[in-house]
């Protein structure tokens, strides 16, 4: 069974316990950044949801582990109600792949 992980603000980490999804509360870019790096040495860990407030904030590393083989899974995850902001990190992967305008 694939595993899941989520990184995310407490409430958001509660909700996903709740569905049997581990994951870690942070509160800030260092925490979100240590969490990432943690759950990308899980091996058992195939997908890594982090909430799109603290991917934003730690971009950059984020896409490096997505250029890397074996990498797991990154998905950004907007909050609630919100919707993906037109920097939306997929979007961008799939602008740069199929080189067109999503």
């Amino acid at each position: 069974m694939t595993k899941a992980y989520m990184i995310g603000d407490k409430d958001l980490i509660l909700g996903f316990q709740l569905a049997g999804i581990k994951g870690l509360s942070v509160s800030n870019r260092n925490e979100a950044l240590n969490a990432l790096k943690q759950a990308v040495n899980m091996k058992d860990i195939k997908i890594i949801f982090v909430s799109e407030e603290f991917s934003a904030q730690i971009h950059d590393e984020i896409d490096k582990i997505r250029s890397s083989s074996g990498a797991p899974l990154i998905v950004e995850m907007p909050r609630g109600s919100e919707l993906p902001s037109e920097s939306s990190s997929i979007q961008k992967l799939m602008q740069r792949i199929l080189r067109i305008r999503v």
